[in-house]
């Protein structure tokens, strides 16, 4: 039988579409390996990359390292071929950042949520989307968007089955985005955008396997094993928030007892300062999960104690992880670690007790090295597929700018 990929068996626009999705997965390869890997012949992957560089969708990425005869020329997806347009809602507001191939942020912008309910959401998004037009006009931009949020969501479908920190339930919203800019959406949690994005374009290199874990009103995790993002048969996984850490514990707020989020989340870390700090502050209610925090890195007594012990509870979730899944970085994110270095310290310090010593050498625990901006970065590659797969369509129709909102 021969392959679907052989030469003459496949059209030229097909031909250029097998060669961008193999450079997709690469930083650069030389064309002997581009017709290694496509099954195409050296005429045809010359051909083919002859047509798309005149698109200005691949270029030359120099010369890579000799095997013994001539340095061979690299070749790799031009970084301004396509761009992706991904969200994430962090603290009531969206942050709207335009990618280019390869994830690096073109332009960015933000836009505050003026309600609580999802009308005032997508009104934001909205806001964000106008204010960033100017940046979409002169560039070749896939008429979709990525979106990182709260919640349970399906994936498929972009609906939300429920935001408990938002008060959310069985909200579409995937739909009512598209209502609202004309743009098909593919959306997730926020947790798993941001481990897209760790992944692949953290300063200390792309992690084959990731963990990403938030830590703010709730509790969630990203997984990438693989290089791919783990989404679960039902695209639910990753509400490490809602597994037990003590069958007894406190209630939380999804009906289970000694949930990790009912131990170690804003509320739960504002809840034990309260109560530990009960006699000598002056005014406890006053207390935030901001100020324990930020007071416990400068040297608080009490308030050092809180962190511990909720460290000592990440550091049983953590240590299950890397027992579980051998990963090369486990980032811990969110508010909650953005307050406080000694929370990340203690956490280090206690999974020593909880992991097994080999794979824990092999696993680095760190704060994110993308910010907040990371779920709206990872939001973008989250469609990046999807955007490829629309750069020929885009090129044979001579349509290189963002499609008209709907009206």
């Amino acid at each position: 039988m021969t392959s679907a990929a052989q030469g003459p068996s496949i059209s030229r626009r097909s031909s250029q579409s097998v060669l961008l999705r193999v450079l997709a997965e690469e930083e650069a390869l030389p064309r002997s390996e581009l017709a290694q890997r496509t099954q195409l012949s050296r005429s045809a992957v010359n051909l083919a990359l002859s047509a798309l560089e005149n698109d200005n969708l691949v270029e030359d990425a120099g010369y890579g390292e000799s095997t013994g005869g001539r340095r061979p020329q690299m070749i790799r997806l031009a970084r301004n071929a396509s761009h992706t347009l991904g969200a994430s809602m962090v603290d009531w507001n969206w942050i709207m950042i335009l990618t280019d191939l390869h994830g690096h942020p073109v332009a960015e912008e933000r836009a505050a949520m003026k309600g609580g309910d999802p009308e005032a959401a997508v009104e934001a998004l909205d806001t964000a989307y106008r204010n960033i037009a100017p940046a979409l006009a002169e560039r070749r931009v896939a008429p979709l968007i990525g979106l990182g949020s709260p919640g349970l969501i399906d994936m498929n479908r972009g609906f939300i089955h429920s935001s408990v920190n938002l008060g959310w339930q069985d909200v579409p919203f995937g739909r009512m985005v598209t209502e609202k800019l004309g743009l098909e959406v593919r959306m997730t949690n926020r947790s798993k955008t941001s481990a897209l994005a760790e992944a692949r374009l953290s300063p200390l290199g792309k992690a084959d396997s990731l963990v990403y874990i938030h830590i703010g009103l709730g509790v969630t995790a990203g997984l990438v094993i693989g290089g791919k993002l783990v989404e679960g048969s039902n695209t639910l996984s990753g509400e490490l928030g809602h597994g037990t850490i003590i069958a007894d514990g406190p209630t939380c707020r999804c009906g289970n007892r000694g949930c990790l989020q009912a131990l170690i989340s804003e509320d739960a870390l504002r809840h034990r300062g309260m109560t530990m700090a009960y006699r000598e502050a002056s005014n406890p209610r006053d207390l935030t999960a901001e100020i324990i925090l930020r007071e416990a890195d400068r040297g608080h007594e009490v308030f050092r104690e809180v962190v511990r012990e909720a460290a000592g509870y990440l550091a049983i979730a953590v240590g299950n992880l890397i027992n579980l899944l051998d990963p090369d970085r486990i980032v811990l994110g969110g508010p909650v670690m953005e307050w406080s270095k000694l929370f990340i310290e203690e956490t280090r310090k206690q999974v020593a007790f909880r992991a097994m010593r080999l794979p824990l050498s092999k696993t680095r625990i760190e704060a994110p090295s993308l910010g907040m901006e990371a779920g709206a970065i990872g939001a973008g590659l989250l469609i990046r597929d999807r955007a490829l797969e629309l750069l020929l369509p885009y090129k044979e129709a001579a349509n290189g700018r963002f499609p008209s909102r709907r009206t």
